[in-house]
């Protein structure tokens, strides 16, 4: 793996930031904002310029998190509480999940098919699997309420893909 650093070179956003992703292929990052009235802000940046290239529809909350899909067909974004909204490259909406989960993190899995988020209900909280195409879930039951979600996503395609669940305390591996 190589990382290329471009000697601290940044871009003013401006608002509050709270949620911020960056795609494969390192050619866009997305921002999301924590603004006291109104809608949040989804944007989508160049990242050479620094030049805003896309907007997506606003979450009602602040944007607590965002993945991108490793192809960057899709862009999820996460208020803090309920929304999850997913649009693809264009701006236009796949579709939205309401849950009763503080959103902390969501990360796609098998490239761009499934999103992990959570959910809760009456005090016990999971990990849920939203299946994109089909508009299925599927229940993760695990030994830990999880907070936190990061999935590996190897270069090679005959190499093994890791998903972990957080909770404050544990680390989980699916």
């Amino acid at each position: 793996t190589r990382w290329s650093l471009v000697g601290g070179q940044s871009f003013e956003i401006g608002g509050k930031l709270d949620a911020l992703a960056l795609d494969a292929n390192a050619n866009t990052f997305v921002t999301g904002k924590n603004i006291p009235y109104g809608y949040n802000q989804v944007e989508q940046y160049d990242v050479n310029t620094g030049t805003r290239t896309g907007e997506r529809l606003g979450i009602w909350n602040s944007v607590e998190s965002i993945a991108i899909s490793t192809t960057g067909r899709w862009i999820a974004s996460a208020a803090r509480y309920q929304d999850v909204v997913v649009h693809d490259h264009e701006g236009r909406i796949r579709g939205s999940w309401n849950n009763e989960s503080r959103n902390e993190t969501i990360a796609f899995l098998d490239d761009e098919q499934l999103l992990a988020i959570f959910q809760d209900e009456r005090d016990v909280r999971w990990l849920e699997l939203w299946d994109i195409d089909s508009d299925q879930t599927r229940r993760v039951a695990l030994p830990i309420e999880p907070q936190l979600v990061a999935a590996s996503q190897p270069n090679e395609p005959d190499l093994p893909r890791y998903v972990a669940a957080a909770d404050g305390e544990s680390v989980c591996l699916l």
